[in-house]
């Protein structure tokens, strides 16, 4: 077993020897959450995001950037520390080394129906919930049985969110006499010889129950499916035949709001990522020493944001499992997620709830948001005052929101419009326990063009 490695990182957040801060909690008796608040072009990325990269000496880190050349600018230097650093490319998925597939990441049923709620929801960006909740809820209903049929081996082509997808592809509402299993009356019987008498091509009611099903499933193949893992299963037979059973416009809508969802989050290019061609990114991978994860995501594609926010949910709980199995209750290495652009996508899944429990496994997140109407938009006020308030660090690099500036004047106790009139390139550093800084931001590039020129030097 690999021995704990006790050293703390030192993160250079300011040109101040005060921001320059430990992330040893047993020392500090403080959790290592960041937030970090600039409007755009305000130089969040470069002055925060790239010197914890550069920084990191023992911890390992997850990297989600929405700008391409911070993996490039940091990669070669990582690997001359001796890190292995890994590439998740949602961008462009002939250049990703590795893929992802949210089901096999799935290790219980409560697992599976946390990813069906994900994805039902994905279209509901902001906090407040849907007007009419009955579509997500039913949404989310049939989602979580198709994706537990193949979760639990059932489906004959694999177990995989892409068998899960093509699946899903012959999602569509039948009307209750292609799906009911009640044997036919004499009326119905009579009317099917009438039909028959008349000419009219319509399916005989008098066929067997085989017959029957295996006509539905050659018509309507994920009905098909359903069916023979209904008779053996009661919870998803009743589920199930709630949603066969109801009426067409209701049964319509409902299909609906299930493919909409999966159509703009599961996209062609998300879907090759998906594909088993690729080797599996694994959150194990952080339990070794020395490894970074780059998670790369457009700025402009909504759909890898939505993606993206099954991979953040998913994540945070499956690091919590990981250290929960280890004796101690913690992960072998510190892990640091840095979230670029963190309120700009889709929300992420309970994260007001995963951020408060995070620091007694390891685990610590640095978020990167314009301003704090910008997280609230997204999550609500309650639940973005709570993500705020589980952060002991806190870094305001400028911005035009009065919102922000009015809670960062109270901070530092002087007139908003000083906040709002900060000079270009100033910082105002919060740490709890100690008061307020007033810095440079951090010059990365003075670091970079230093270690640059020593190797160069080295070389000679």
């Amino acid at each position: 077993m690999n021995k704990k490695i006790n050293k703390a990182e030192i993160f250079p957040l300011g040109e101040d020897k005060r921001c320059h801060v430990s992330t040893d909690c047993k020392e500090t008796g403080l959790n290592n959450n960041i937030m970090v608040v600039g409007g755009s072009g305000s130089g969040k990325t470069m002055s925060v995001m790239l010197p914890m990269i550069c920084s990191l000496e023992n911890a390992n880190a997850v990297v989600v950037h929405t700008k391409r050349g911070i993996y490039d600018k940091t990669r070669k230097m990582l690997e001359k520390k001796g890190y292995n650093v890994l590439l998740l490319d949602l961008n462009d998925p002939t250049k990703s080394p590795y893929g992802y597939d949210p089901l096999l990441q799935c290790n219980s049923l409560a697992d599976v129906r946390n990813l069906a709620h994900t994805i039902a929801y994905a279209e509901t960006s902001k906090s407040e919930p849907p007007r009419e909740p009955f579509w997500q809820q039913n949404a989310e209903s049939i989602l979580n049985l198709v994706l537990r049929y193949v979760y639990e081996g059932h489906y004959e082509k694999g177990n995989t969110m892409v068998e899960a997808l093509s699946l899903l592809d012959y999602l569509n509402f039948t009307d209750n006499d292609d799906v009911k299993s009640d044997p036919p009356t004499e009326d119905e019987i009579r009317k099917a010889y009438n039909y028959k008498a008349r000419g009219i091509q319509r399916y005989s009611v008098l066929e067997s129950e085989q017959e029957r099903r295996e006509r539905i499933k050659r018509k309507y193949p994920l009905h098909g499916e359903m069916r023979n893992w209904c008779d053996i299963d009661r919870a998803a037979y009743m589920e199930w035949s709630m949603f066969v059973n109801y009426p067409d416009s209701t049964g319509g809508g409902v299909v609906g709001s299930t493919k909409a969802p999966l159509l703009n989050t599961f996209n062609s290019d998300i879907r090759n990522i998906l594909g088993d061609n690729l080797p599996q990114l694994d959150a194990r991978e952080l339990l070794k020493p020395k490894t970074v994860v780059f998670i790369y995501v457009s700025p402009v594609n909504v759909a890898q944001h939505r993606f993206c926010s099954i991979i953040y949910q998913q994540l945070f709980k499956r690091l919590f499992e990981l250290g929960e199995e280890r004796a101690d209750g913690m992960l072998p290495y510190p892990v640091h997620v840095l979230c670029d652009d963190f309120a700009t996508g889709c929300k992420v899944q309970d994260f007001h709830e995963l951020i408060s429990i995070i620091r007694e496994k390891n685990i610590s997140a640095t978020m990167l948001v314009q301003s704090e109407s910008q997280l609230s938009s997204m999550y609500g006020k309650t639940d973005a005052t709570t993500i705020i308030n589980n952060c002991d660090t806190y870094i305001y690099l400028g911005g035009m929101d009065v919102d922000t500036a009015t809670y960062v004047s109270k901070r530092m106790n002087c007139p908003m419009n000083d906040v709002l009139n900060m000079p270009l390139g100033q910082e105002y550093f919060f740490r709890r326990g100690q008061k307020p800084v007033v810095t440079k931001r951090y010059d990365i590039y003075r670091d970079l063009k230093a270690i640059k020129e020593h190797r160069q030097q080295r070389k000679c």
